[in-house]
């Protein structure tokens, strides 16, 4: 199947089932073959059990299905959801970002999707933070947003995500993408990344993420000041502040965008460990 009858067929699919894409939905379809199989192959599925995001007229899905009977779609569109349930599929119906991940009752879990570029972050954000069984993961993103997530410390692009992404995810760039990759067009370059669960890694929770945020507040400020401002909120006083940022050997004088990950959570545990 080459890339033009990818979009025909989508394009056939929409006027058989009298909708066009929904901008509110962020619906962008994927039409290009080569991506579409990157997307699929870049993890072994087979058998697997397969989390979709926003199937839309099933670009991925079909893929998918041709390699594991065991998948579940997750949409919000109610023509899309009635397209899917006529075509025996299993699909949950609902927001992403409401969705109760943990409520997922098997192990090894592989999510995908060609993300609505609305909820990319803030899904991101929440499967970096809160427990679930989810494992390995290829998504869609805004290229702005991809950068952000794989940012390294001393970048301006490095940030909230970045922290939070890189605590818990192994990450690899699996292609970029032009506008004409889709239909219809977005105005805006798209990348996919692969997210694979770092070993030993731990969900920190919805603390860690406010300490988190607040560090990020103010970007020019020094991280020390941000600190000594939660370190209040716990008990600690400026000088035992000092005292753990030196002991972890973070520069009083560095900011947020200046720390790693890993010495996130080294600083996070030690402010709670008090004295």
């Amino acid at each position: 199947m080459s890339e033009i009858s990818e979009l025909e067929r989508i394009k056939t699919l929409m006027s058989e089932l009298g909708i066009s894409a929904q901008k509110s939905f962020g619906q962008n379809f994927l039409i290009n073959e080569g991506v579409i199989n990157k997307i699929v192959n870049h993890f072994e599925i087979t058998d697997q059990e397969v989390i979709e995001i926003g199937p839309g007229l099933g670009a991925l899905t079909m893929r998918i299905r041709a390699q594991t009977k065991k998948i579940t779609l997750l949409e919000i569109d109610k023509k899309i959801i009635e397209f899917w349930q006529n075509n025996d599929e299993s699909v949950i119906a609902g927001d992403a970002l409401k969705y109760d991940w943990s409520s997922l009752d098997k192990s090894c879990q592989i999510l995908i999707s060609n993300l609505p570029y609305q909820i990319s972050a803030p899904l991101v954000i929440n499967l970096s933070s809160f427990q679930h069984p989810i494992n390995k993961m290829v998504l869609m993103f805004q290229k702005e947003v991809a950068q952000r997530i794989s940012a390294s410390p001393n970048n301006k692009s490095y940030g909230i995500i970045s922290v939070l992404a890189q605590n818990i995810w192994n990450i690899k760039k699996v292609a970029d993408l032009s506008q004409r990759d889709f239909h219809p067009s977005p105005k805006i370059l798209s990348r996919v990344l692969a997210f694979e669960l770092k070993v030993n890694s731990k969900f920190m929770g919805k603390k860690y993420l406010s300490f988190v945020k607040h560090c990020f507040q103010n970007r020019r400020k020094l991280l020390l000041n941000k600190v000594v401002t939660y370190g209040k909120s716990i008990g600690l006083d400026k000088p035992k502040v000092e005292s753990k940022l030196e002991c972890l050997e973070i520069d009083l004088k560095a900011r947020a965008e200046n720390v790693s990950p890993q010495d996130f959570i080294k600083l996070y545990e030690s402010l709670l460990a008090g004295v």
